[in-house]
């Protein structure tokens, strides 16, 4: 089946979540890199699907480091600020 301008379908992009968060934040997770590079391509008209590892999902990992973030700040201001 010969496909014309008006009828191509686009591609499916499936994007390496984990390697374009790390490179868009140069060390760090980015996620607003993961936003960028799929508006770029749904811009496109390009379904886009995002793979992640699933500790990116791990509530209890996230919650447990959400804790640390927020005793360590307790920690900074207490010893640092007063």
């Amino acid at each position: 089946m010969a496909l014309n301008k008006e009828n191509k379908e686009k591609n499916l992009i499936v994007l390496d979540g984990q390697n374009v968060a790390i490179r868009h934040g140069e060390t760090k997770f980015s996620s607003m890199g993961v936003k960028l590079a799929i508006e770029f391509w749904a811009e496109k008209g390009h379904q886009v699907n995002v793979l992640l590892p699933d500790y990116y999902f791990n509530k209890e990992e996230v919650a447990m480091k959400k804790q640390l973030a927020v005793i360590k700040s307790i920690f900074f201001d207490v010893y640092f600020f007063r």
